[in-house]
């Protein structure tokens, strides 16, 4: 019997990396459809042709409830890897879910991939809002359904690339610091976009029933283990440097949301920045692992430290964005509470 699974959102980044180990793991019987809004990616048109007899790349069209259950039929699995706010996530992905309910499939994985929302208080981060309110929406659906679909989660705290990219400053290979919010002795959770992908695709494959949430990291580690961990990886002593205090970025965050809109934009600076938030608090850090769940090979933050340092010597000094303009920032935030202030002041007189 043909074990079908479905990837909704299979071009994008993740969505292409669980297709691969779907693949790299497959079965005798596997069967992945990698479903698309339009245009294919080079990965998948090369994992079609090489795997011709088991990924086969379906376009949809999300507003069409036959072109999802098309999709959808036969699948014993489904993962949703789709990206966006309300739109996407809650109503899109809930059409998806609705169509997988209806066709019996066994499990679905959702679009989280992220800290646990759960542990973070609504309105410190919008995108983490926003899949609250879908899993408010997928609650009433499987209750009044009755469905006994598997709905699981993965959350992996942040991607450890994002930690390790010189454009996000928050590692500075040039002067050898590490920048960091808040507290240096907060636990944080991070893992590679190769070992969420890997995973998922583990727990897409699974015969075994599935818990309603997984929590993985590959690593867990404080400022201070980071700065302790870039100084033995790449043999030069690295120092910390607290960028903001929590409130100060809680702070900044109030301010720039005043005066940046968010509206149709993912991740605008402030919400950007609404992750770091987040993950300084360390409220989110799991206090215990699924990781031996599945057979992936964990990846540390030494090796890819080691790569980005090696780079940025050949390359010189990088471009700088990201969490890399505090002062800036500040100074903005400093200047426009003062102007939205004194506005508000001079509309009482």
């Amino acid at each position: 019997m043909t074990q079908t699974i479905c990837v909704f959102g299979a071009n994008g980044n993740l969505g292409e990396l669980i297709c691969q180990y779907l693949v790299k793991h497959k079965k005798e019987n596997t069967v992945v459809k990698a479903i698309i809004r339009s245009r294919s990616s080079q990965l998948l048109d090369s994992l079609h042709k090489a795997n011709p007899g088991v990924v086969q790349i379906i376009k949809v069209d999300y507003d069409s409830e036959v072109d999802l259950k098309n999709a959808v039929v036969g699948a014993y699995s489904v993962v949703c890897t789709l990206q966006g706010l309300e739109e996407v996530i809650v109503e899109i992905q809930s059409k998806i879910l609705k169509v997988c309910v209806n066709e019996k499939v066994t499990r679905f994985i959702p679009s989280d991939f992220a800290a646990n929302i759960y542990k973070v208080t609504r309105g410190e981060n919008r995108n983490f809002d926003v899949r609250k309110k879908f899993h408010d929406v997928a609650r009433k659906l499987l209750k009044e359904s009755r469905s006994n679909i598997q709905f699981t989660s993965i959350w992996q705290g942040g991607f450890l690339e994002l930690l390790t990219d010189p454009s996000n400053q928050m590692l500075d290979y040039q002067t050898a610091t590490h920048n960091y919010i808040g507290s240096p002795d907060v636990i944080q959770d991070w893992t590679t976009w190769d070992n969420t992908a890997e995973f998922a695709a583990f727990a897409l494959l699974d015969l075994n029933p599935t818990p309603n949430s997984f929590c993985i990291a590959g690593v867990q580690v404080t400022a201070n283990d980071i700065t302790s961990i870039c100084s033995s990886a790449t043999g030069v002593k690295w120092t910390s440097h607290q960028l903001l205090p929590l409130w100060a970025l809680k702070h900044v965050i109030g301010v720039l949301k005043v005066f940046v809109s968010g509206r149709g934009s993912t991740l605008p600076i402030w919400q950007k920045l609404q992750y770091g938030y987040v993950q300084a608090k360390g409220e989110c850090a799991h206090t215990s692992l699924d990781n031996h769940f599945y057979n992936v090979k964990w990846t540390g933050l030494t090796p890819l430290v080691k790569k980005e340092y090696i780079d940025s010597k050949a390359k010189g000094p990088a471009k700088k964005s990201g969490y890399g303009f505090p002062i800036a920032i500040v100074g903005v935030s400093l200047v426009g509470g003062a102007y939205y202030f004194r506005n508000q002041l001079r509309d009482l007189v």
